[in-house]
């Protein structure tokens, strides 16, 4: 069993540079507490960051891209090394200009591993742009906000929804302003099948997707963050429609200020691994209380998908949980493991449609049986 999708040339530059998965879900789904010891995808950092606001006792971050780690490494750095608000303006929150980024860099630096350091001394290009911005992913959002978008609503429209103080407010302004059908052409396209694969992931992500029409299912979720989840607390539909956060009262979880100290004070706890999942797993036997898992069963066949299970199992402890979500490929709990994981499909329907980056289309959330 290997990971079928790590050896797609994608991987070679940082992918993800932001989180698109709301860490409030797993937190609420995870239950993390003092006694924890935790296996997550690291992508971003940004989720590793968040779940690391509750205080388990260790943290594991695992990623098979070596540029994902580096970007972890490099956020961790920056808690330890910078103030509050140096952090924003490095990141790429607030204003900084690439020269001003590129003179925080050296204080960052002897918080980086050897690996990490060689490959931030040779990207100040990436540096200065602030490093939230640099995913091939947010990259793709770029081109939808600033080619797609112009072209079916203007700077002010886009304000005047963020600016929306109510759910009934947004519903009225959805049907009634935003979802044109020039909208609805525009957005089936540019977020369809060829183009996510061309320009956003890889058409290797779409392998085992078997969906009559990727930006018809993408579009009514789209309405679901329109006209079922509160702007005026959604950090993902801000970047999208805006490139950044206008507002520190919408920002990713890990990047409230309210979660400075704690973060800075406890990202010596979070061990990096550069490996697939399934290379760190067999030497785990009981080693993990919880499981943040991303989307990662999508890019895999249903065969790998149950066998992974099963690794999951033999690495965690009775009682552990684990969280993982569905985008375009339905990978939900064969019966072939009902005797080692109890599904809970009654919370995960509770809690996705609280979930703000609202592009999933199921939550799978599991107990590890005793």
């Amino acid at each position: 069993m290997r990971s079928e999708i790590r050896v797609q040339p994608v991987f070679q530059r940082i992918l993800y540079s932001q989180s698109w998965e709301d860490p409030l879900v797993d937190l609420a789904a995870l239950e993390i507490g003092p006694q924890d010891d935790v296996l997550a995808i690291a992508a971003s950092g940004d989720n590793v960051l968040g779940l690391l606001t509750a205080n388990p006792r260790s943290m594991t971050g695992i990623d098979f891209s070596l540029t994902q780690i580096c970007l972890v490494e490099l956020k961790m750095a920056g808690f330890k090394a910078l103030s509050y608000d140096e952090l924003l303006g490095f990141l790429g929150v607030d204003p900084l200009t690439a020269a001003e980024r590129r003179a925080l860099y050296p204080r960052l630096r002897p918080h980086l591993s050897e690996t990490a350091r060689g490959y931030w001394d040779g990207e100040p290009g990436l540096i200065g742009r602030g490093v939230i911005h640099i995913g091939r992913f947010e990259n793709y959002f770029r081109i939808f906000r600033s080619y797609v978008l112009p072209l079916v609503h203007d700077r002010g429209t886009i304000n005047r929804f963020l600016a929306l103080e109510s759910l009934e407010e947004q519903r009225h302004f959805y049907d009634n302003i935003w979802n044109s059908a020039v909208w609805r052409g525009l957005f089936k396209v540019f977020f369809g099948k060829t183009l996510l694969g061309k320009l956003g992931r890889d058409p290797a992500f779409f392998k085992y997707v078997d969906v009559a029409s990727v930006g018809a299912t993408f579009l009514e979720r789209a309405r679901h963050c329109f006209c079922g989840i509160p702007v005026r607390s959604n950090a993902f539909a801000e970047y999208i429609l805006r490139g950044n956060y206008a507002s520190r009262d919408r920002l990713p979880l890990y990047l409230e200020e309210r979660h400075f100290e704690l973060l800075r004070d406890n990202v010596d706890r979070v061990r990096l691994v550069n490996d697939a999942i399934e290379g760190l797993l067999p030497d785990c036997d009981g080693a993990f209380s919880k499981f943040y898992l991303s989307d990662i069963f999508e890019w895999m066949s249903a065969e790998a998908y149950e066998e992974l299970l099963r690794a999951f199992v033999k690495a965690g402890r009775p009682g552990g949980k684990m969280v993982y979500r569905n985008l375009l490929v339905p990978r939900e709990h064969p019966s072939a493991v009902d005797d080692l994981l109890e599904n809970d499909p009654a919370r995960a329907a509770e809690l996705l449609p609280t979930e703000r980056s609202f592009v999933w289309g199921r939550l799978e959330i599991e107990t590890i049986k005793g």
